[in-house]
């Protein structure tokens, strides 16, 4: 994650209180047994045969929201953790672990590999034809003209027929993935190249700017504006799989990365991806997004500062979706203020983008800030860390019940591990850096 100049360390976090006051920092053997879980918690779950992953895992899984499903959007945040290069430098901490780290890699690559294979039975959807229409204000809006490519399917391969599939983030996702393993050494076929091809032609006329699409959440189909974190998944997509691309296109990649950054700069961090249930300023979305590097370019600070303020259950200072979350909106016949849903997405994303500011930190030659980022990244971890300990498996989110209590939801959230494993990658190959740059 390359980051601008930023804010002095003291205010990138708005919570800077819980550093100084409880500091709960992870040891190198924690680190490296929680990493090792994680990591061998995902590989369990690959189906053998077409290399995709589920959601969520037995017995903790909503069968019911289709949750032990495979969507392209969760499987490339997967690949992309099992091919996290910062992985490979556990290996010189730990050779333990490094037939496992290469078992990771194997296992993004050969998903790869099979959603490419997939993304080409339907290849005539990526050069479907884009219509100009005007709504009842006379707004002018683009939509698609067929069937949305495919983003969500059965671990099997098998279809399943998705209500909302127009997700352009998910094709973001799946080439920030893409262009990780090709610049690890993964290689393509020509009909593979081909079909990435056909991707980011389809991604590069659409205009997303001005196209009718649902968000990450799935749920309302937005068009002015659409979801922030979706152009900027898409357009960081694009522009990290463009070295990869045929010359002649890259003038036109150019264009679509130089419009959406533009368009992510002008609306942040203002997100409404959800018309019938988020009505604050904020969303979770935009901060996966700026957990996958695709919004390096704004100041996450202004993010925390709004967030923070919106998003509150209880004494706890962070944590949530957004108020009036579309899911768990507690329940109606009872007086619960605060009706809203605490994603543990939050705290593992806020510890991501921690130890990612505590990297670059080290890099400036800045150690004392690194080493205060680190720290707050491993706030952040524990906190989810803590609630994954405490009920036994990585809790997708706690929400509160008819009886107004706070509790978890079933999911064990397979895309919650996949962050851990970033995490505890980055914040081991932190320590390592800042202690030889310390020597030096």
């Amino acid at each position: 994650m390359v980051l601008a100049e930023l804010p002095r360390p003291a205010v990138v976090f708005s919570e800077r209180s819980f550093f100084v006051e409880n500091r709960e920092e992870f040891s190198q053997e924690e680190l490296l047994a929680r990493h090792r879980r994680s990591l061998e918690t995902i590989l369990a779950e690959q189906n053998p045969v077409t290399g995709l992953f589920p959601a969520a895992v037995f017995p903790h899984v909503d069968l019911k929201a289709r949750m032990h499903d495979a969507w392209v959007r969760d499987n490339a945040v997967l690949a992309d953790a099992l091919g996290n290069p910062y992985s490979q430098s556990i290996a010189g901490i730990n050779q333990n672990q490094k037939e496992l780290i290469n078992s990771g890699k194997k296992a993004a690559e050969k998903w790869l590999h099979s959603q490419t294979a997939f993304f080409a039975e339907d290849v005539n959807l990526f050069k479907q034809r884009i219509a100009v229409l005007r709504d009842d204000a006379g707004k002018r809006f683009r939509c698609l003209t067929s069937a949305a490519p495919p983003i969500h399917s059965q671990t099997d391969g098998q279809e399943y027929e998705w209500p909302e599939p127009n997700q352009p983030d998910s094709f973001g996702f799946y080439l920030i993935a893409l262009a990780g393993a090709l610049e690890q050494g993964m290689k393509l076929s020509m009909d593979e190249q081909i079909t990435v091809g056909n991707m980011v032609s389809f991604l590069s006329r659409a205009d997303l700017c001005h196209l009718q699409q649902t968000s990450m959440w799935e749920w309302g189909k937005v068009y002015d504006p659409p979801p922030i974190s979706s152009i900027a998944l898409v357009t960081h997509g694009l522009h990290l799989i463009s070295p990869f691309m045929i010359d002649s296109t890259w003038k036109q990649i150019k264009e679509t990365v130089h419009k959406g950054q533009r368009f992510v700069r002008e609306k942040y961090p203002y997100e409404y991806t959800c018309p019938e249930g988020h009505y604050g300023k904020t969303d979770l979305a935009t901060l996966v997004a700026m957990g996958h590097g695709a919004m390096d370019y704004v100041d996450p600070q202004i993010y925390f500062t709004a967030s923070d303020t919106e998003r509150r259950i209880g004494d706890d200072p962070g944590g949530i979706r957004y108020i009036g979350d579309h899911y768990y909106r507690g329940s109606e016949s009872l007086d619960i203020k605060v009706k809203e849903a605490r994603w543990l997405l939050d705290e593992l994303y806020r510890a991501n983008i921690g130890i990612d500011i505590g990297i670059d930190q080290a890099k400036r030659g800045n150690l004392t800030d690194a080493k205060i980022f680190q720290a707050m990244g491993h706030q952040f971890l524990r906190r989810a860390t803590n609630i994954f300990d405490k009920y036994g498996y990585a809790v997708e989110l706690l929400y509160y019940n008819d009886e107004g209590k706070l509790v978890p939801n079933i999911n064990h959230l397979l895309w919650n591990e996949a962050m851990i494993v970033n995490v505890t990658a980055k914040s081991l190959y932190l320590s390592d850096l800042a202690d030889r740059l310390s020597l030096k």
